[in-house]
């Protein structure tokens, strides 16, 4: 993103991993909240604390546009059914993120600062 002129604000991670060493070498701040500190990839996670917790630090931040990589798989999926999932997610989501952008636009950001919405509750 930052390669191709997006201004990036901040790369959030959920555990150690090369996005951190990477948003450094290009001035980029990182924040790291620790998904150990909510359960970690057992079934104990606690979703809606991570997620909390990851918001509040967002909001602290003023980060207004998120831009999200990753896949949540679920225990027992297969190929097809994350195949499906991720066609519902898009159909879901693609008329949101498009909405979001055109009112960033109207709201006067510049298109290189808008890299998309993705939220999945």
């Amino acid at each position: 993103m930052v390669e191709a002129g997006i201004r990036v604000e901040v790369v959030a991670t959920d555990r150690p991993c090369r996005a951190i060493e990477l948003a450094s070498s290009l001035g980029v701040a990182s924040l790291f909240v620790d998904r150990a500190q909510y359960g970690g990839f057992k079934d104990a996670f606690q979703r809606e604390g991570y997620t909390r917790a990851l918001t509040d630090q967002l909001v602290e931040r003023k980060i207004d546009l998120v831009a999200m990589a990753g896949l949540v798989i679920v225990k027992n999926d297969t190929e097809d059914s994350l195949h499906e999932r991720i066609k519902v997610v898009e159909r879901t989501l693609y008329p949101l993120v498009v909405g979001r952008v055109m009112a960033s636009l109207r709201e006067g950001f510049e298109p290189s600062t808008i890299a998309g919405t993705v939220e999945e509750g």
